[in-house]
């Protein structure tokens, strides 16, 4: 009887011998008693423990199976216990082959499973759910890293001694930060955590996370807030900030003429010293003290951005036929010329119907600025100012806005209302009387300009 003959009649009967010439092939019949290595070693296990109490136990060396031995044998251990190819003889014996087994290397543990189906299903699902939580604690990361927005300004104390955690937790409640664990992690990765300072400082909701530890590890510092009003222009603006000892005047204006400032939209302004004229946005603002000149400046380029892309004034002022220049030069006249919020798209009606006529706009606020100074009354002499910002003696849009145009103006400039009046006079409430005709024009001059 030849060797393979024998080899089938024994796995029938139950036992397993190894062929020769190597290891049983893959998918041969589970045998009934462990591996001989395997069996070697819960032999030696048992034989250990049935010595009486006392003697001398010798603990016999087993030989582990190398790496190129053990490939391809295939183990079915489930938790790394009893399983169908080791049959359990009693609690001892199932207790004796888990001890046995625990014994392997992590090597023989992985290379026993790596064929398993559920193996790489699970490994599958735990690698993708660790990606999913790795996007979404970026995304939870980057989302409480932002400013909450609105605007909102508030005077924040900090007590001697304050603990990040507590510092994070109020800023939250007041509408600072979106979360304060994001808080917390982001100063303590950053190590500002110990670095945060007492003092009193005027928050801003519109801050990110780094714009808050900025303030807060200055120490002390107060921000100092100022507002410009919408209708000022650069000159007006430079004076305010002087008073207010944000920036001095020269150093602004010198700034504002000869800084650069990587805008867009300042492609189209007139070049000179004027060059930002009508885009420094009439806001309220905070800044530290000190703060130079540029980035003062660059703050308010910034809002104007904000503004503008928030109204999509670019688009907006195409459909009207202008530039985004002309459309914020015809803000800034309506921004001078009207006193109540309700008649700033009625005047930028008035405005467009005298452009298309090639009528000269004749607004008195250009001459104003032409003259470089307020005047409470305009004289016919100084309607005769040699000024391309003369709109009594040229035709069209002055080169550049002549102030700084709120968000108001701005809309109605590119949405003005549909009118047939082309005239317009000040009455003494602030309001206008509007006029179709030049005779009813003259009318109501005689009526509200007679004193």
């Amino acid at each position: 009887m030849s060797g393979w003959r024998m080899m089938f009649k024994k796995i029938k009967s139950g036992l397993r011998t190894k062929p020769q010439g190597g290891m049983p092939p893959r998918g041969a019949m589970p045998s009934r008693e462990p591996a001989p290595i395997l069996r070697d070693r819960f032999r030696a296990g048992a034989a250990e423990k049935e010595a009486p109490d006392g003697a001398n136990r010798t603990r016999r060396p087993i030989a582990r199976s190398s790496p190129r031995r053990f490939k391809g044998r295939r183990l079915c251990l489930k938790g790394f216990g009893a399983s169908p190819s080791f049959p359990a003889a009693g609690a001892d014996a199932d207790r004796d082959l888990r001890e046995t087994i625990s014994g392997f290397t992590v090597w023989e543990k992985l290379r026993a499973l790596r064929d398993r189906p559920e193996f790489r299903l699970r490994l599958f699902i735990c690698l993708g759910t660790l990606v999913i939580l790795i996007g979404l604690a970026q995304t939870f990361v980057s989302w409480g890293l932002k400013a909450p927005g609105g605007g909102k300004v508030v005077e924040f104390d900090i007590p001697k001694g304050a603990p990040t955690s507590w510092v994070a937790e109020k800023l939250y409640r007041q509408g600072i930060i979106r979360n304060p664990v994001v808080f917390r992690c982001y100063a303590r990765c950053y190590h500002l955590d110990k670095k945060i300072k007492s003092g009193t400082y005027r928050l801003s909701s519109d801050l990110t996370v780094s714009g808050v530890l900025v303030l807060l590890t200055k120490g002390g510092q107060l921000a100092k807030r100022f507002t410009i009003p919408e209708g000022f222009t650069l000159a007006e603006i430079a004076r305010r900030l002087d008073e207010q000892g944000i920036v001095e005047k020269n150093d602004f204006l010198g700034e504002a003429a000869a800084g650069r400032f990587n805008y867009r939209f300042l492609n189209e302004s007139p070049a000179g010293p004027a060059c930002l004229e009508g885009y420094l946005f009439p806001d309220t603002y905070q800044v530290l003290p000190d703060t130079p000149a540029h980035a003062v400046i660059e703050l308010m380029l910034r809002r104007f951005a904000e503004v503008a892309g928030e109204i999509d004034l670019p688009a907006e002022a195409g459909k009207q036929g202008l530039t985004l220049n002309e459309a914020v030069t015809l803000a800034s006249l309506v921004e001078r010329e009207a006193k109540l919020g309700e008649e700033r798209a009625l005047i930028a009606g008035v405005l467009y119907n005298r452009l298309r006529r090639g009528i000269p706009l004749q607004v008195d606020a250009t001459v104003e600025y032409a003259l470089g100074e307020h005047r409470e009354r305009i004289l016919y002499s100084d309607l005769e100012v040699d000024s391309p910002y003369n709109t009594y003696r040229i035709t069209g849009l002055p080169p550049g806005p002549i102030a700084a145009p709120g968000r108001a103006s701005l809309l109605a400039a590119v949405e003005p209302e549909k009118t047939d009046y082309l005239y317009y006079v000040a009455k003494p409430d602030g309001s206008h009387a509007f006029a179709r005709t030049l005779g009813e024009h003259n009318a109501n001059k005689e009526r509200y300009l007679k004193n």
